[in-house]
């Protein structure tokens, strides 16, 4: 294009590339850059960008709702300003017309939280800290443990108490609903107990206690004869001196108890002059060197005037019978005449008479020896204390008491060298009859 003005010079400005210089002779040119485009009519010049005009270049950009986003999303033309938010560091670098730009995000490290177990658990720790990189789920017994969708599922088979679902309970004919609360009921002695911390721990038990319903203290002694104690002895022996260790063998709640007597009189005798003859019998446990009255009865015969009629009563075997409604306890309380398995009894007989003697006496029978100790070896004749016995209270009792059973016995009341000391009277206990 020839442009001669010798007044008039020409430069480029404003947004400029290259060099610039005065153009005031020759010819110059117009040339199309990026995105520009120069066209020509005659003497009329036509410069054309493309879309989005004076912005170098830029055609769009924008966000973009796919993916992991925040805020308002579309596009835009003009500017596009990328910057770092929460955990993200941007970083940029310029060559020439280009720019590069590095998102970073922190280095992964070792994040920890507690995790809390409670309620229906396996308590290997209340608490403990886990690494969040790598946490992993693992099923127990029955249990079972997957995941799903950023969820873990941890299932147990349908049935409830049935365990794994498929076990059920049965006994002899009846089978446990699934839903039922088992029951263990204590039968035929065994009986069942849980453990008082949290009850997860069931123990059965047998008790081996017999249930007596006629029990007689002679096994294995032979009945030697009868004796009468003298006018206000107590007599104190072992009761069931063959059972291991003396104790009574099982339970037994007594209707009757029978003592067993032998006479001598006839009924061709003379005539029975006035008499009375009173028994108590008792029964006692051993509290370390006392006895402890646990219950007692008493009873009596006799008749206030001579009479022959009576004398036959008192000959041959007889038994001296007491309800157990008669006993009462060192209170003077009426009590059941119960024995306890394994409790060591003594019994106690205590005779008085008065007016003209009958011949009737108390059947025993001998247990350690027929005869009374004399002495340890190379010893005369031992005194109370230090007599041996089998049984500690086997002897007779020295304590003063008119009527009533006392409510202790000390041992060092006990005379052991006594006749009496070793004879057991003979005692039977009855509950399927009242009386003989």
């Amino acid at each position: 294009m020839p442009l001669y003005n010798p007044n008039l010079t020409h430069q480029i400005a404003g947004n400029t590339a290259g060099a610039t210089a005065n153009i005031a002779t020759g010819t110059y040119q117009l040339a199309g850059g990026n995105n520009i485009t120069l066209s020509q009519n005659a003497n009329s010049v036509t410069i054309s960008a493309g879309a989005g005009g004076g912005g170098g270049g830029f055609a769009s950009a924008g966000l973009s709702n796919i993916g992991n986003t925040a805020g308002n999303t579309g596009l835009v033309s003009n500017q596009l300003v990328l910057a770092g938010g929460n955990n993200i560091t941007l970083s940029g670098s310029t060559n020439g017309g280009s720019a590069t730009v590095t998102v970073s995000t922190p280095t992964q490290t070792n994040q920890t939280a507690n995790f809390y177990v409670s309620s229906n658990s396996t308590q290997l720790s209340s608490t403990a800290g886990i690494d969040l990189r790598s946490v992993t789920f693992q099923g127990a017994g029955i249990a079972s443990v997957g995941v799903s969708e950023g969820k873990v599922l941890v299932s147990v088979p349908s049935g409830g108490g049935a365990g794994d679902g498929g076990n059920v309970l049965a006994a002899g004919t009846r089978t446990a609903g699934s839903n039922s609360t088992v029951l263990f009921s204590n039968s035929n002695n065994i009986s069942f107990g849980l453990n008082t911390t949290d009850g997860s721990v069931m123990t059965a038990s047998y008790n081996d206690a017999k249930t007596y319903t006629r029990y007689n203290n002679v096994d294995g002694g032979s009945l030697i004869g009868s004796v009468t104690a003298s006018n206000g002895t107590l007599w104190l022996a072992p009761f069931t001196p063959y059972e291991p260790e003396g104790r009574f063998p099982g339970n037994m709640t007594v209707s009757t108890m029978n003592a067993f007597f032998s006479g001598s009189h006839t009924a061709t005798n003379a005539s029975t002059g006035t008499h009375s003859k009173s028994w108590s019998h008792a029964f006692f446990t051993r509290d370390g060197n006392t006895l402890r009255l646990v219950f007692s009865a008493s009873t009596s015969v006799g008749t206030n005037a001579a009479n022959a009629s009576v004398s036959s009563l008192y000959h041959g075997l007889r038994v001296l019978s007491y309800n157990s409604s008669q006993f009462s306890d060192s209170g003077s309380n009426t009590v059941s005449l119960t024995f306890a398995k394994d409790s060591v009894y003594y019994i106690g007989v205590h005779e008085r008479s008065s007016g003209t003697d009958i011949a009737i006496r108390h059947m025993y029978f001998h247990y350690g020896a027929s005869a009374q100790m004399s002495g340890t070896v190379g010893t005369s004749t031992a005194t109370n204390g230090t007599m041996f016995k089998l049984y500690p209270f086997h002897g007779v009792s020295n304590a003063s008491f008119s009527s009533a059973m006392p409510s202790s016995i000390n041992l060092g009341s006990i005379q052991h060298n006594a006749a009496l000391g070793q004879l057991v009277p003979v005692i039977a206990l009855e509950n399927s009859f009242s009386r003989y």
